[in-house]
Order: structure tokens, then C-alpha cells, then sequence
């Protein structure tokens, strides 16, 4: 089946949105996973480091949250909540 051009136009900018999409929430869930453990030998630079991500990874479940309450109906929505629960 044929389609025009403006409607393959379309298709290929929804693509793109929903990959940005999905790449964005691939990056909150890296960033809500982060283990502060391990990120520098000097306990000065840990702290400091380790406080820079735990406010990224709050950051990143609170993005969540904002994400199912605003639009619950959106793509990836169980994926979402998997990584929540």
C-alpha cells in the first residue's frame, strides 16, 4: 500500500519521538539504579560524588512518577512501573 509522502512524514517524525522517548526513560532508569558505592577511592570525592547521585537517582524516580501521574496511558508505562514497585 502507497502512502503519501505527508503521511510518511508523520510516521517517521512519531518514530523518532517515541525513540527519544524510550532512550530518555532507558537514561532515568540507569540513573535510578545508580550504586554510589564504588565511585572514588578518596572518601572526600565519595561523599561529594556519592550526594550528587543520590539527588540524580531522586531525581530520576521522581521523573517517573511525574511521567504516570501526567500521562498514565503513555508507551513503556509497565516498564515504568516495574522499576517503581
Amino acid at each position: 500500500m502507497k502512502i503519501s509522502k505527508e503521511v510518511q512524514a508523520l510516521q517517521d517524525q512519531e518514530q523518532f519521538i517515541l525513540k527519544c522517548y524510550k532512550d530518555y526513560l532507558q537514561i532515568l532508569e540507569t540513573f535510578s539504579k545508580l550504586k554510589t558505592a564504588k565511585l572514588s577511592k578518596n572518601a572526600t570525592d565519595r561523599e561529594k560524588s556519592g550526594m550528587f547521585y543520590n539527588k540524580l537517582r531522586l531525581k530520576s524516580v521522581e521523573s517517573y512518577g511525574k511521567l504516570l501521574e501526567r500521562h498514565p496511558h503513555f508507551n513503556y508505562r509497565i516498564n515504568i512501573l516495574s522499576l517503581l514497585v
